[in-house]
């Protein structure tokens, strides 16, 4: 069977290193079912409808295990093993769509795989084999059109692989039948007519539906073509068995027995047992019966029996619930002016404080040039400035002497939000290697943690971290795009309450 092979990339020979690594550190065990979990998933049908994303999976959980291997932090541990993650939930989502949306494409293929086998050489008939080649790099194409989100392509590729193995299927079809009939033929022969009546006509019903389609009467399309050679052996094995089983009389004894003991454990269950012998035992079916209705109609009073209680203990209580309630009101009441006052003394200064941080915000902007950096306040409160004007030179993490008082500004806004911690981040396009990126990324956001704790700011309150390619903001098709995403960027973590 021909079959697009994706290849499982890093991760096959960075998790035996991981394993290795993680008996000799309890803390590395931590990543150790993350990494199983996405090879799995690589290994998995679905891990070839969304290559990509399992790739990138892959390469994050592999930067993971390198920061710890060497000993970075414990947060930018957690962070790498976040994003990979995001990426197998991403991955399993891209598989889940694909599967649901594109059902019929990979039933075709599978049933075009399984009539083009010649089951005298098990091998793929000459004749089809090109055709089948074709269909498969149709259905790779759609697989890859689907998860880089240009749904028109996924649709003309799926369109086309669907009429080829379709084409495929019909050719195939003729060939298919005669194999299908050598088999029902060594099955009349095990006396399936007699021996597996219903089978056999299921296996020859399917077959007439097939032939029908081959010879034009119909112009219903077969879409599991495949089921009637599975019918078709396993009847003929059934016939096998019976005929074998009905040489050996003792065998009738033993199905006869073994339905006695189905019997039997159904009523014990039920209690109306007389003997624990099979052959003594004399439950049937009518017997069996009438002891569940009995045993239902007993529940059935016993719930009326509880509900009566239940509606004299409510009565009888009333007075009780009346009195409670009443006090829980008062309470209630008081609670409820209690909140009033503690609601308006919370309003009040929460707005002191939304005045205080805007004047803080307006102050925080003065601090620096028009264009040179953008500022954003997210909801929960914290705040990202995005160094614009800091750029790196090519595959270098180093700072220029230039961005001194870029880097002087910073360490003013970081004094104007003295009280709280603060993360620099780093980011690069998509060029060149992943995990390479992440490095570069990394090195460059340590570049500009270190120059702000050599010029006074709190070594405590930063960390450094870096996403690599993962966190674009703008598209890496173009150049200017790429530019946005090679960026650095501060989050000030939100206020405390």
């Amino acid at each position: 069977m021909i079959r697009h092979l994706i290849a499982l990339p890093l991760i096959l020979t960075l998790l035996p290193c991981a394993a290795m690594a993680a008996n000799s550190n309890p803390e590395r065990n931590k990543l150790a079912p993350l990494a199983a979990e996405i090879e799995a998933f690589q290994k998995s049908p679905d891990g070839r409808l969304a290559p990509l994303a399992a790739k990138r999976a892959t390469q994050l959980i592999a930067a993971a295990i390198a920061a710890q291997s060497a000993r970075q932090s414990s947060n930018t541990v957690a962070a790498k093993k976040a994003l990979a993650e995001q990426a197998l939930a991403e991955a399993r989502t891209v598989a889940r769509t694909f599967r649901s949306d594109q059902e019929e494409l990979l039933q075709l293929q599978a049933s075009a795989h399984a009539t083009a086998i010649d089951p005298k050489t098990n091998t793929i008939y000459p004749a089809l084999e090109s055709l089948l080649i074709g269909a498969d790099m149709q259905t790779d194409k759609a697989i890859a059109a689907n998860e880089a989100g240009r749904l028109n392509e996924k649709t003309q590729f799926a369109l086309a692989a669907r009429e080829a193995f379709s084409k495929c299927i019909t050719t195939a079809l003729p060939d298919y039948v005669d194999n299908v009939n050598r088999v029902l033929s060594t099955a009349a022969g095990n006396g399936a007519k007699s021996y597996a009546p219903i089978s056999w006509q299921l296996a020859k019903d399917e077959l007439a539906l097939l032939q029908a389609y081959i010879k034009g009467v119909s112009t219903q399309f077969p879409r599991q073509p495949e089921r009637v050679m599975q019918l078709a052996i396993a009847t003929n094995s059934l016939s096998e068995a019976i005929r074998e089983w009905r040489k050996d009389y003792g065998s009738f004894e033993t199905l006869w027995l073994n339905h006695r003991k189905d019997m039997l454990r159904i009523a014990q269950a039920l209690g109306s047992a007389d003997s624990d012998i099979p052959q003594l035992s004399k439950p049937d079916s009518q017997a069996l019966a009438e002891r569940i209705t009995a045993l239902r109609e007993q529940m059935e009073t016993n719930d009326r029996q509880w509900a009566e209680r239940y509606e004299l203990l409510k009565k009888q209580s009333a007075e009780t619930l009346a009195a409670k309630l009443a006090e829980q009101r008062a309470q209630l009441q008081k609670q409820q002016g209690e909140e009033v006052a503690t609601l308006k003394e919370a309003f009040r200064v929460k707005m002191e404080r939304e005045t205080y941080e805007k004047r803080r915000l307006e102050k925080l902007r003065t601090l620096f040039g028009t264009d040179e950096v953008q500022i954003l306040v997210n909801a929960d409160g914290s705040m990202l400035i995005r160094l614009l004007t800091l750029t790196f030179a090519p595959n270098k993490s180093a700072l220029g002497e230039e961005y001194q008082l870029l880097m002087d500004s910073v360490r003013s806004a970081l004094e104007l939000y003295s009280e709280r911690n603060c993360s620099v981040e780093g980011h690069t396009d998509d060029q060149g290697d992943a995990q390479k990126n992440q490095l570069l990324s990394l090195h460059r956001a340590e570049a500009v943690r270190d120059y702000l704790i050599a010029i006074g700011v709190d070594a405590t309150r930063l960390d450094a971290l870096g996403y690599g390619e993962v966190r674009p903001i703008a598209s890496n098709e173009f150049e200017k795009g790429r530019a946005m995403n090679r960026r650095i960027d501060l989050i000030i973590e939100a206020p405390h309450e």
